[in-house]
């Protein structure tokens, strides 16, 4: 069979050709305000950092300038240009910001389809010489101020059917890493520029490094410090409305995330350099020893739970309903939701509106949902002297989520280690499963501090009613939860920004481009404070309960003939190691190579509840994804038996990658096929004769000499072979031809 190709394949993967033409001088042309580019000078200076490709066009541009607010790329005013292709069936956008007054490069961001073979992508050390090359071009003047560092290799998303890289070139100072400053650049499997982004904090004072503590010293400040709590997380599946399952896991609490240690002092400190509060002890006290009763018995009417809401004393006096909504679902509580408004919107003055939104609960009365706006006042921040103080709102937040919310109060308990910025004083709850707290969704209220009325609040969305909870039996410990957390965030000797105090706890939060100063801490360098550790296998979790698909490296595939075809999935999380090693020539097993696949493809799996073979029950690690296989139709669901655990042979192989194809069916006509393999035929090979022809003749397999093996076991590294291969077919097979620049 005759590979087929586009014939403009090749130009839609754009190169980027960057000049290296002296932008300072763009400064020295007329200027719309004083030291401000006009916006033909800004698009002059951005086309001078990319050459567009054909079919590209300007499109639009915004100045952006500081007003008091945070300004992107801590500059005072930017300029933002966008191209796009202006043909309305080719999608593609160059995005370049730079600085409004110098023209100088702040981020360029290339958006648009990559179809560069993965089979032919170059590798992480030759895309790593690409990103210096755009570094020296761009940032000549910073190149010996920054290192390039290794763990800026990001996980992959599962699914990912393109090669890209990325690289983090971090400011260093006297030797030490300071990586709020530096310059960020991906490229593609070309060597392409996708993306680059520059951050540098001017006029910071640097202190000299003299640390007084020794690395284990902080080592074991960080252990101290560091807040581990038991909690349970949603495992969310893809293609299903809400999660019906939680997860055990370990992980922070609060608001601070993974500790810092003072370099000088050994103490755990926060962004103001000031010791780091206690955190939350894992001791919750729920709001009442036992639940309430509900507000009614009865499946309330909209007229009754109309009447319900008086009760609550939520200030509804001179407020009119404007609208009614009644919702119910398979995986939702009935509620009815209310729209009330005081003022004439039919005068169009919307400023001299006050609306009122609220959600009540059908069958108990309780309220989920709260959310009041007074569009006379426009956005509001927090008072300098407010009429009511933060105990007293704390209180009369506690009060509320008891009146709101009495049948769960037994599991609720108010979070003391977390605080809100914004223009109310904001509350923490969380609910209890067995004394252990779920992470999200969380309840929360906001008491207005000039009022002492409830602003906005939330009940938590009902997720108890359908989650399943794992018990809290055989788990593995805070203290080994506390070793993978040292090992995975071992801290190094780094500076960090220092913040001034806000005026008051509740105003805006720290300006992150104006740092008062800098400290020399002991911290992890990368601090990934969303990765938690399953209670239970002591595997990483995402906080939304799926793996991470953290890439790793593998010490027994350097300088095989297929490493990189093995590291492309070992970044991607698919493939694992154990102790270090892939072991590449070990043969893989039929639910392994489905898992493999699944992944690969597209990566979620549905959430399927028919257990649909025998020896593959659901508590089979790869039940999922042999059951999304069989819905897929890459195997035959009729079978009684998979043999999850048999090593898959390469007539099998070709046969899945067939049906992924598409080609399920064609392959099925053996008589249709000439046999061009010495030891494949009908009678030994049976159904598998046409799925092993039109696997070689897409150029996917390969025989030896004549033979292709049919029954040889497949090896891990042919496996990753054959998928890359597989992964550039689909590539092309599903891009329709309208994505293709002409």
């Amino acid at each position: 069979m005759k590979k087929m190709k586009r014939a403009a394949t090749a130009a839609l993967t754009i190169g980027m050709l960057i000049s290296s033409a002296p932008y300072a001088a763009l400064a020295d042309a007329s200027q719309a305000t004083a030291g401000t580019l006009t916006q033909e000078q800004a698009i002059e200076a951005a086309k001078k950092y990319i050459k567009l490709p054909d079919g590209y066009q300007f499109r639009d541009a915004t100045l952006q300038e500081d007003k008091g607010g945070l300004p992107p790329f801590g500059r005072s005013s930017i300029w933002i240009i966008h191209f796009s292709k202006q043909n309305q069936f080719a999608f593609g956008e160059i995005n370049v910001v730079i600085d409004a007054k110098t023209a100088k490069l702040l981020d360029l961001n290339v958006f648009q389809r990559d179809d560069a073979p993965i089979e032919n992508a170059i590798s992480r050390e030759e895309a790593k010489a690409k990103a210096v090359e755009y570094l020296k071009r761009f940032d000549a003047d910073k190149i010996d101020q920054v290192q390039e560092m290794g763990d800026a290799k990001y996980p992959v998303p599962y699914g990912s059917q393109t090669v890209t890289h990325s690289f983090r070139f971090v400011r260093m100072v006297n030797g030490i890493p300071y990586p709020m400053d530096g310059v960020s650049i991906m490229v593609n499997g070309n060597g392409e520029l996708r993306s680059y982004h520059y951050n540098w904090t001017e006029s910071v004072q640097f202190p000299q490094p003299n640390a007084t503590i020794t690395e284990q010293q902080a080592k074991e400040a960080f252990r101290n410090a560091l807040n581990l709590q038991l909690q349970y997380i949603a495992k969310l599946k893809p293609y299903k409305d809400r999660p019906d399952e939680a997860r055990l896991v370990y992980g922070p609490w609060g608001q601070y995330g993974l500790p810092m240690i003072d370099a000088t002092k050994g103490v755990a400190i926060d962004r103001e350099g000031n010791p780091l509060p206690a955190g939350q002890t894992g001791d919750w006290k729920p709001l009442a020893d036992r639940p309430g009763a509900p507000k009614t018995t009865k499946e309330l009417t909209k007229e009754a739970a109309l009447e319900l809401l008086k009760s609550y004393n939520l200030g509804l006096e001179g407020y009119t309903l404007q609208g009614s909504n009644y919702q119910n679902g398979p995986n939702n509580q009935p509620v009815w939701q209310f729209d009330f408004q005081q003022g004439d919107p039919k005068d169009f003055q919307i400023q001299t509106l006050k609306r009122i939104s609220v959600m009540i609960n059908v069958k108990t009365g309780e309220l989920l949902h709260l959310f009041r706006m007074d569009f006379r006042k426009g956005p509001q921040e927090f008072p300098a002297n407010p009429a009511i103080s933060r105990e007293q709102a704390q209180a009369k937040a506690i009060e509320f989520v008891k009146n709101a919310l009495p049948t769960a109060i037994h599991q609720i308990a108010f979070d003391s280690s977390t605080q809100f910025f914004g223009a109310g004083y904001r509350f923490n709850f969380v609910t209890l499963v067995n004394g252990t707290p779920l992470r999200d969704p969380n309840i929360f209220v906001e008491i207005d501090p000039n009022t002492g009325e409830v602003r906005e609040y939330y009940g938590g969305g009902g997720w108890l009613n359908t989650l399943a909870f794992p018990t809290k039996e055989n788990l593995i410990g805070a203290e080994t939860a506390k070793e993978k957390y040292l090992e995975k965030y071992p801290v190094r000797l780094q500076y960090v920004p220092i913040f001034e105090p806000n005026q008051n706890p509740y105003g805006k939060p720290y300006d992150p481009t104006k740092p008062k100063g800098v400290q020399l801490v002991y911290a992890p360098l990368i601090n990934d404070a969303a990765q938690l550790i399953d209670a239970k296998t002591g595997e990483w979790v995402s906080p939304w309960g799926g793996q991470p698909g953290q890439p790793v490296q593998a010490s027994d595939i350097k300088g095989h003939w297929a490493e990189k075809q093995m590291q492309y999935f070992l970044d991607r999380g698919i493939y694992t190691v154990k102790d270090g090693k892939l072991n590449p020539d070990a043969g893989v097993t039929r639910a392994e190579t489905v898992r493999y696949l699944v992944m690969a493809v597209d990566g979620p799996v549905r959430a399927l509840e028919k257990q649909l073979f025998d020896d593959v029950p659901k508590t089979d690690p790869n039940y999922q994804f042999i059951e999304e296989a069989a819905a897929r139709k890459w195997i035959d669901p009729n079978v009684k038996n998979f043999r999850p655990n048999d090593v898959i042979t390469r007539e099998e192989f070709a046969d899945l990658v067939t049906a992924i194809l598409g080609y399920g069916k064609l392959s099925d006509s053996t008589d249709t096929f000439k046999i061009h393999f010495r030891d494949v035929s009908v009678e030994s090979d049976g159904k598998y004769v046409g799925d092993i022809e039109i696997a070689a003749a897409l150029g996917l397999m390969s025989g030896w000499e004549g033979n292709f093996m049919p029954k040889r076991p497949l090896t891990k590294a042919q496996a990753a072979v054959v998928m890359v291969k597989l992964l550039d077919q689909l590539k092309e097979k599903q891009n329709p031809p309208y994505f293709i620049s002409k």
